[in-house]
């Protein structure tokens, strides 16, 4: 049984939910809109709206600033939620395991997750759908459900390969 000792950390959940999305198209489709698209079309508009306010209509049309403000605020507003619902999504999954040291446990069969004092898991390889690493963390994922997170600086590369290697023959897929 191979053994790594990680704390998990605000910027190894952050890197887990990009790759996450990179994985799950429909994750990576919300961001875009919620993050991106919405906003910038927003912005587009209270602009637009300041421009008429300004610039055409110099008459102080009530809706004209109502919307402008909305727009900005919407344009503004989303993608600090976003990030809000991060960070809540962080605490909410390091609620048993912040500031203390997480364990992973794997060998050619299983792969078990533990905090000391807290909860424990044991998977076996079937139980995961697909994995994807990237320089800072690997993710395994839980059929779609959910996914677990290990810092690659839990472990030095010749143990990654053998991570990767017991995930290839139980038939987990590299994303």
């Amino acid at each position: 049984m191979i053994r790594c000792d990680y704390t998990f950390t605000y910027p190894d959940f952050v890197a887990a939910v990009v790759a996450n999305r990179r994985v799950h198209k429909n994750a990576g489709r919300g961001y875009a809109i919620y993050v991106w698209i919405v906003p910038i079309v927003c912005a587009g508009i209270a602009a637009k709206l300041c421009y008429e306010l300004v610039k055409i209509d110099t008459t102080l049309d009530f809706w004209k600033i109502f919307f402008a403000i909305l727009a900005a605020a919407l344009a503004i507003g989303m993608p600090v939620r976003y990030q809000e619902q991060v960070r809540q999504a962080f605490e909410s999954r390091a609620l048993f395991s912040k500031d203390k040291v997480m364990h992973c446990e794997f060998d050619d069969s299983n792969v078990h997750f533990s905090v000391p004092d807290g909860p424990q898991v044991t998977y076996p390889w079937s139980a995961f759908s697909n994995y994807v690493d990237n320089e800072k963390v690997f993710v395994v994922f839980v059929k779609e459900a959910t996914f677990h997170t290990i810092p690659k600086r839990a472990m030095q590369e010749p143990l990654w390969d053998k991570f990767r290697a017991y995930a290839k023959n139980a038939g987990v897929i590299a994303c």
